[in-house]
């Protein structure tokens, strides 16, 4: 797998995240979340927990990936 591809993707979760908060920032919770991009809005605190938590270990696993590898 070119390292390059590994950037990219890493850039794509960050500027993922980054915008949710900034959606977050400038509109409010409750109309970020009436937008249809504003995507994880979970039912349990648990599932967005696991989401989180796995989002964040593949970039984890990634970044791993691209320091060891390149």
């Amino acid at each position: 797998m070119n390292s390059d591809y590994i950037l990219y993707i890493l850039a794509a979760m960050i500027f993922y995240d980054f915008s949710l908060h900034i959606i977050e920032f400038l509109f409010g919770i409750e109309n970020a979340r009436k937008l249809k991009y504003y995507w994880p809005a979970f039912h349990s605190r648990k599932i967005y927990t696991i989401f989180w938590t796995a989002y964040w270990g593949v970039a984890f696993i990634l970044i791993l990936i691209y320091v060891l590898f390149h």
